[in-house]
């Protein structure tokens, strides 16, 4: 059973090549297959898309929308209102700080120390702008995300994949700065991500993931 007339998916396979059944448009490493229909997204997933178990996966209620973090957005708008220009890693060390401060006390007794990626996603979980997006290791989680408030007159949205393994050979000839890092959360600070097979991607602050 499908999903209605409205629903329109664009899955963008990203860093490896696909069958081209229900292939779009290809774009240097990016891959979009265009679906209608929950049963073709179902078969693509299952059958096209080669080891789904290497993917991970974002769902965007925009299609068209980049893959970057809130942070990035926060510096972009920051820059157009006038802001003076610093360095961006001076700028995120005390966005950082700046949170571990607001959270003293706020954690518990004697709460586990965390490091700089578990503070990000702590933040993440709170509404801070972070360097870091969402993903899962489910599809359909995914899908949830990207179809939220359907209408009659719903925009195109986005089902992203990634592949974990393609990433791991891409990072081999990338500086520790160029990197796009994989971050699963294991602390009971973000129970909410551990319910949605969740995990994190987090790469140069300025750079789309899609680019990156």
């Amino acid at each position: 059973m499908g999903l209605g007339p409205t629903l329109k998916i664009t899955l963008v396979v990203m860093l490896m090549e696909q069958n081209v059944r229900y292939l779009h448009k290809k774009e240097g490493p990016l891959w979009y297959f265009k679906v209608y229909n929950f049963n073709d997204l179902r078969d693509l997933l299952e059958n096209v898309t080669d080891k789904i178990r290497d993917y991970v996966f974002r769902g965007q209620s925009k299609a068209d929308w980049e893959l970057v973090s809130t942070l990035y957005q926060l510096i972009e708008r920051a820059r157009r209102t006038g802001a003076k220009h610093s360095s961006v890693e001076r700028f995120v060390r005390l966005h950082l700080d700046r949170f571990k401060l607001e959270i003293r006390g706020r954690r518990g007794d004697n709460p586990p120390k965390l490091d700089d990626d578990e503070l990000w996603a702590l933040g993440q979980h709170y509404g801070l702008a972070t360097p870091l997006l969402d993903w899962s290791k489910s599809p359909y989680i995914s899908l949830f995300f990207a179809l939220e408030e359907m209408n009659e007159y719903s925009e195109n949205r986005a089902l992203w994949c990634l592949n974990t393994k393609e990433v791991e050979e891409k990072n081999k000839n990338l500086s520790k700065r160029e990197k796009l890092y994989l971050i699963f959360p294991d602390t009971d600070d973000n129970k909410r991500l551990l319910g949605q097979s969740g995990l994190f991607s987090k790469g140069p602050v300025m750079k789309s993931v899609m680019l990156g």
